[in-house]
C-alpha cells in the first residue's frame, strides 16, 4: 500500500530528521566546546604574557620604590643637616643680635657720657672765660681791656693761664704760688701804672702786676745728690712748662720754693738749711723759711683755678677719647650689622634649599606613594589573571570532558542513523519512483537547516570572542595610560633635579669669587700694615734722638742758672715770707706800711682773721652748676605739673561726659531688655511675669540690679527663693530678652538645660529655634530634645584608652530623607 508505506517510509525519514537535528546540535556543541577551548589556550598565552608583562613591570615598580626609598633617606638627612646648619645660623643671629644690643647700650651709654662730659667742659670754659675765683679787681682788669684799647696795650695775662703743669705737681705749684696765681703779667711798667691807675679811679680794689721789664729772676740751684738723697724734685719753675719770655716771672715767683715728695723728706732738708728755705710736697704741706709748717686736708681741690685747666684738659682728651671710642663702636655695630646681614642671607639660603629639599622629599613620598599603589594595582591584576588562568583551566576541563560525551553522543547518533537510513533506503526502493522528488527536496531541506544552524553557533561564538577582545583591550588600554603617567611624573623630576644642580653650581661660583676677592683685600691691608708700622718705627728713633738732645740742653741750662741761683737765696728768704703769711710781694707789702704801736697785739689780730677765714672753708664753684641744674629741673617738672593738671581736667571733664552717655544709653537699653525679658519669660513659663529692678539710692552704673520672677500661680519674689529649675529658666528667659535686643551673630551655650524638666526644655528648645534666624548657637548639652533641634550634631567618643574621635552627623539631611 503506497499510503501506509508512504506512512511508513515518512516516518522513518521523521526520525531520520529527527537524528540529524540531534547529530547537527551535537556537532555544532562538539565545534563551540573546540571554539571555547581555542579561546581558552588563546587566552592563557595573553595571560602569560601579560604575567611576564607585569612581573616585569612590578620588578622595576620596586627597584623604583627601592631607588626613591634610598634618595628619601638621603633627602631627610639632608634635611637635618640643613635644618642642624639652620639652627646654628639662628643661634648665631641671635647672639649677634645680643652683641648689637650690648653694643646699642654701650653706645647710649658713651653718648650720655659724652653729653655730660662736654656740659661740664662747658661749663668750666663759661667758669674760665668769667674768671670765676679769681679776685674782683683781677676779674675786671681782664674784662675791661677787652673793651679799651688803650688799656689793653702791654697787657699779656694772669700768670695762671700762662704756663702748664702736669697734675702729680698740681697741688704743690697751687701752694707754692698761692695768691700769685693771680698776679697780672704786663709787658713793662707803664702799662702795669696804666692799670694801677685804672682801679684806682673806678675804686676797683687792688691787684698786683708783674711787668716783663722790671721783675727778675731770683731762684736757686738744687745739686743732683742733694735731690737724690733727699727726695727732691727741685724747685717748682723747674716743674712747670712755659713760654721762656716769662721765665724772670716765674723764677721770680718759684725759683726759691723746693718741691719734695713726701712732708719727712721736705723736713730733713729744712733742717739740713737751717729752716732758711720754702719747701712745699707734693701733698701740699709746706715748711716756711723760719721752721713754720702748714699742712692738712683739701676740701676740694678740684675746683681751684689751676686745677680748672686741667680739668678741662683732661675733659677735652676724655672726649676726643669718647669720640674716638663712640667711632669705634659705631664702625663695630655697623661690621655687626653687615654680619648680620650676610647670617640672615645665609639664613635665607639654607631655608630656600630646605624648603626645596622637603619639596623634593613631598615629591618622593609621593613618587612613593603612587609607585605603591601601582604596585598594588600590578599584584591586584596579577592576581586577578592568575585566578582567571585558574578558572579558565578549570573550564577548559569541564570542556575536554564534555567534548568527550558529546562525541561519545554523535558515534552512538551516527550508528542509530546508519540503521534509520538502511531501513529507509529498503522502504525508499519500493517508493523510488513515486517518490525521488520528494527525497530530493527532502535532502535539501535537511542539509538547509544543517547549514543554518551550523551558522548559529558560529555567530554565537563569533560574538562571544568579540566580547572578550574588548575585555582585553580595555585591560590593555588602562595600562598605557598608567605607563603614560608614570612617564610624565619620571620626566617632572628629572627636570627638578636639573634646576637644583644648575642652583648649587651658580652658588659655588659665587662663593668662589667671593673668597677670592676677601683674600685680595686682606692681603692690600696687611701690606698697609705693614707700611704704616714701618713709618712708626722710624719716627720712634727720631722720637728718641730729639728727648736725647732735649735732655742736654735742659742739662746745660740748670749748670748755668745755679750760680745765678745763690746770690738770690737771700732775697728769696725774706720776701718769702711776706707771700706765705700774706699773700703779698715786697712791692705790693710797701703799699700797707703803717706805723705799729703794740706789735703783739697786732699778730694776735692777724691769727685771729687767718682762723676766721679758714672757718669760711672753700668756695664750692660746683654749686654754680647744681643750681642750674636743679633750676632748669624745677622748671621742667613744673611745666609739666601744669600740663598735667590741664589734661588731667580734660579727662575729667571727658569722664563726665562719658558717664552722662552711659547712663542715658544703660537706661534705655535697661528698659528695652526689661519689656523683653517679661516677654520671653512668661512665653518660657507658660504664663507668669518678671521685672528687673535697680537698687533706688545708688548711681545707676555701680548699682546693683534684683530679677524678680512670679512664675503662674506663685507670688512675686526675688530670683533667690526660686527652685532651681526656675533659676535656670529665668536666666535663660533673661539672655533670650538681651539676644532679643542686642543680637550676637555667634552664642555658645554650656549645659544650661542640664537642670530643665521635660516640659521646660521643650519650650525652650521652642524659643530657641526662633532666634536662630539671627544667631548661630553652639550648643553642649546631654539632653536628646535639645539635640534634636540641631542642624549638626557632634559627638566625642573613646574607642581606645586615651584615643579621642570626633563624630559628626548633619541632621538635617536625615530629616530631609525622612521628609
Amino acid at each position: 500500500d503506497l499510503g501506509l508505506q508512504d506512512s511508513k517510509t515518512l516516518e522513518l525519514k521523521n526520525q531520520m530528521m529527527l537524528l540529524y537535528n540531534n547529530i547537527s546540535d551535537k556537532r555544532s556543541e562538539i565545534t563551540t566546546t573546540a571554539l571555547f577551548l581555542d579561546n581558552i589556550n588563546k587566552r592563557n598565552k595573553q595571560i602569560d604574557l601579560e604575567l611576564k608583562g607585569m612581573n616585569k613591570e612590578k620588578l622595576e615598580i620596586e627597584n623604583n620604590i627601592k631607588n626613591f626609598n634610598n634618595d628619601l633617606s638621603t633627602n631627610k638627612l639632608f634635611l637635618e643637616d640643613k635644618n642642624s646648619e639652620s639652627l646654628t645660623i639662628i643661634n648665631n643671629a641671635e647672639k649677634m643680635n645680643e652683641e648689637l644690643v650690648s653694643l646699642k647700650n654701650i653706645l647710649i651709654e658713651k653718648e650720655n657720657e659724652l653729653n655730660n662730659t662736654t656740659n661740664s667742659v662747658e661749663l668750666y670754659k663759661k667758669m674760665e672765660s668769667q674768671y670765676e675765683g679769681y679776685y674782683q679787681s683781677v676779674k675786671d682788669i681782664v674784662k675791661v681791656v677787652t673793651r679799651n684799647p688803650e688799656l689793653n696795650k702791654g697787657f699779656i695775662s694772669v700768670v695762671a693761664e700762662l704756663f702748664e703743669v702736669d697734675k702729680a705737681y698740681l697741688k704743690a705749684i697751687e701752694i707754692a704760688l698761692g695768691s700769685s696765681i693771680q698776679n697780672i703779667v704786663v709787658e713793662d711798667d707803664l702799662a702795669a701804672k696804666r692799670l694801677i691807675e685804672y682801679l684806682k679811679t673806678e675804686k676797683k680794689g687792688r691787684a698786683t702786676f708783674l711787668p716783663l721789664n722790671t721783675v727778675k729772676a731770683n731762684n736757686i740751684s738744687i745739686p743732683e745728690k742733694t735731690k737724690t738723697d733727699y727726695n727732691l724734685l727741685g724747685t717748682a719753675d723747674e716743674l712747670i712748662k712755659y713760654n721762656p719770655k716769662y721765665k724772670n716771672i716765674f723764677k721770680n715767683l718759684l725759683g726759691k720754693t723746693i718741691v719734695a715728695k713726701e712732708l719727712d723728706s721736705a723736713i730733713l732738708y729744712s733742717k739740713k738749711a737751717d729752716f732758711k728755705t720754702r719747701i712745699v710736697t707734693l701733698d701740699g704741706d709746706l715748711i716756711n723759711p723760719g721752721g713754720s709748717l702748714t699742712g692738712g686736708s683739701f676740701k676740694n681741690s678740684s675746683i681751684s683755678i689751676l686745677n680748672r685747666k686741667n680739668i678741662i684738659k683732661d675733659l677735652s682728651k676724655k672726649i676726643r677719647d669718647i669720640k674716638d671710642s663712640v667711632s669705634g663702636y659705631n664702625n663695630t655695630l655697623k661690621i655687626k650689622n653687615e654680619n648680620l646681614s650676610i647670617i640672615n642671607n645665609n639664613l635665607n639660603t639654607v631655608k630656600l634649599e630646605e624648603e626645596k629639599i622637603k619639596t623634593k622629599i613631598i615629591n618622593l613620598i609621593n613618587t612613593i606613594k603612587n609607585s605603591s599603589m601601582d604596585l598594588d594595582r600590578i599584584n591586584n591584576d596579577i592576581q586577578r589573571i592568575e585566578l582567571e588562568q585558574e578558572q579558565l583551566k578549570t573550564e577548559a576541563d569541564n570542556l575536554k570532558n564534555t567534548e568527550a560525551t558529546f562525541k561519545k553522543e554523535n558515534d552512538k547518533m551516527n550508528t542509530n542513523m546508519l540503521e534509520l537510513k538502511a531501513q529507509i533506503k529498503e522502504s525508499e526502493s519500493i517508493l523510488e519512483e513515486l517518490k525521488t522528488k520528494k527525497d530530493k527536496f527532502d535532502e535539501e531541506i535537511t542539509d538547509l537547516k544543517i547549514i543554518i544552524n551550523q551558522m548559529d553557533s558560529e555567530i554565537n561564538e563569533k560574538t562571544k570572542l568579540i566580547s572578550q577582545n574588548k575585555k582585553d583591550l580595555e585591560d590593555i588600554t588602562s595600562n598605557i595610560e598608567s605607563i603614560t603617567m608614570k612617564i610624565k611624573e619620571t620626566k617632572a623630576l628629572l627636570l627638578l633635579n636639573a634646576e637644583e644642580h644648575n642652583s648649587i653650581k651658580i652658588n659655588l661660583e659665587k662663593f668662589t669669587l667671593s673668597e677670592n676677592s676677601k683674600s685680595n683685600d686682606l692681603n692690600e691691608l696687611i701690606a698697609r700694615r705693614d707700611k704704616k708700622m714701618g713709618e712708626f718705627y722710624e719716627y720712634g728713633e727720631k722720637l728718641k734722638v730729639y728727648n736725647k738732645r732735649l735732655t742736654q740742653l735742659e742739662r746745660d741750662i740748670n749748670k748755668l742758672e745755679i750760680e745765678k741761683t745763690r746770690a738770690n737765696i737771700q732775697i728769696e728768704t725774706i720776701t718769702e715770707k711776706l707771700i706765705t703769711d700774706y699773700d703779698l710781694d715786697y712791692k705790693s707789702a710797701l703799699q700797707y706800711t703803717f706805723e705799729v704801736t703794740d706789735i703783739k697785739e697786732e699778730r694776735n689780730s692777724v691769727i685771729y682773721l687767718k682762723d676766721k677765714i679758714k672757718l669760711l672753708g672753700n668756695v664750692n664753684i660746683s654749686y654754680i652748676e647744681e643750681y642750674k641744674a636743679v633750676s632748669e629741673r624745677y622748671d621742667f617738672l613744673s611745666k609739666q605739673l601744669s600740663d598735667l593738671n590741664i589734661a588731667k581736667e580734660d579727662i575729667e571733664l571727658v569722664i563726665k561726659d562719658i558717664d552722662r552717655k552711659m547712663r542715658v544709653s544703660f537706661k534705655q537699653t535697661f528698659d528695652q531688655i526689661n519689656i523683653s525679658f517679661g516677654e520671653t519669660f512668661s512665653e518660657l513659663f507658660n504664663g507668669g511675669k518678671a521685672r528687673l529692678e535697680i537698687y533706688e539710692g545708688e548711681d545707676i552704673l555701680t548699682s546693683g540690679i534684683e530679677i524678680m520672677a512670679q512664675p503662674l500661680g506663685k507670688k512675686l519674689q526675688s530670683l533667690t527663693l526660686l527652685s532651681g529649675g526656675e533659676k535656670s529658666l529665668t536666666a535663660v528667659a533673661l539672655l533670650f530678652a538681651i539676644l532679643r535686643v542686642k543680637p550676637a551673630p555667634f552664642c555658645i551655650l554650656d549645659e544650661i538645660d542640664a537642670s530643665l524638666d521635660e516640659a521646660n526644655i521643650t519650650r525652650y528648645t521652642d524659643y530657641l529655634q526662633k532666634l536662630d534666624k539671627q544667631t548661630q548657637f553652639v550648643l553642649i548639652t546631654h539632653r536628646k530634645p535639645t539635640m534634636e533641634i540641631a542642624d549638626v550634631l557632634y559627638g566625642v567618643t573613646m574607642e581606645e584608652d586615651g584615643i579621642s574621635k570626633l563624630l559628626s552627623i548633619k541632621l538635617k539631611d536625615f530629616n530631609e530623607v525622612a521628609i
